[in-house]
């Protein structure tokens, strides 16, 4: 079997349990691998101001036309919460996905799933579905966690849409790691840091010492679509890899890509 990234040591910043089975796939092809987040995934604890919101939210699923589902956190944490205020799905409640995964989680619920095509499954994916075209006067539920792009909502508002955010699941900064990823990058063995969003890209850069920042900019950074690869290139990357979409096939593909051009 060829190990085309033989040396590479790839940094995988995602929160823990949602990097799927990247990890693994980039060791099958002769790779180290670096796992460790920059930000983590929590439930939202009791009494916080966004349970109740979300939990109102949650009594009132019929009135939605459209619940959209941003990633699979928002499966995870928010589909209790839709169970429990609302048992039974609305039979005229469309769900919708921003990628496979997703939707895999979503199908276990027993749900009919609408995605976007593999080539994209990011937010201007989910805005070209059909469905999503006609919609004045409809109104759409967004779950997420607490803040994040605005960019879905704003375009579906312009469309006529009612929009709401359930927002069931926070994002904190972690620094488990912070040691081992700065000795790391003053080392200058780290090739390659797979970042999913430009929050991660933000966060990368300010987990990482004041001191190395150069050499922390100077590592090649896989980011899905132009959006956040323009992020990346404000906040000082010098090497943007530019994947189609956060897909776990396509990130990987990116990585072997940009190794073979470099020969």
């Amino acid at each position: 079997m060829t190990e085309p990234l033989r040396g590479k040591l790839i940094w995988l910043t995602r929160p823990a349990g949602t990097a799927g089975d990247m990890g693994s796939r980039f060791e099958q092809l002769g790779a180290r691998v670096l796992n460790a987040p920059v930000l983590e995934i929590r439930a939202l604890p009791a009494g916080h101001p966004a349970l109740a919101a979300a939990a109102e939210l949650a009594g009132g699923l019929g009135n939605y036309r459209h619940v959209l589902f941003i990633s699979g956190n928002a499966v995870n944490h928010g589909m209790p919460l839709l169970k429990r205020q609302c048992p039974v799905w609305p039979p005229y409640t469309r769900v919708y996905a921003i990628g496979k995964s997703t939707a895999r989680l979503l199908e276990k619920h027993g749900l009919e799933v609408l995605q976007p095509a593999a080539a994209r499954m990011n937010s201007e994916g989910l805005l070209e579905l059909p469905q999503l075209q006609s919609i004045a006067a409809d109104k759409v539920l967004i779950v997420r966690g607490i803040g994040g792009r605005e960019h879905l909502a704003r375009a579906l508002r312009d469309r006529g849409a009612g929009v709401d955010y359930l927002e069931a699941y926070q994002r904190v900064k972690s620094g488990t790691l912070a040691d081992e990823i700065n000795r790391q990058l003053g080392a200058g063995s780290v090739d390659y840091i797979v970042a999913a969003s430009g929050e991660t890209v933000t966060s990368i850069v300010d987990l990482v010492d004041r001191s190395i920042q150069g050499q922390l900019k100077a590592v090649a950074i896989v980011v899905p679509g132009a959006r956040v690869a323009e992020i990346a290139r404000r906040a000082g990357f010098k090497r943007v890899v530019e994947a189609l979409n956060a897909g776990e096939d396509t990130m990987v593909g990116a990585v072997l890509e940009a190794t073979l051009e470099q020969g």
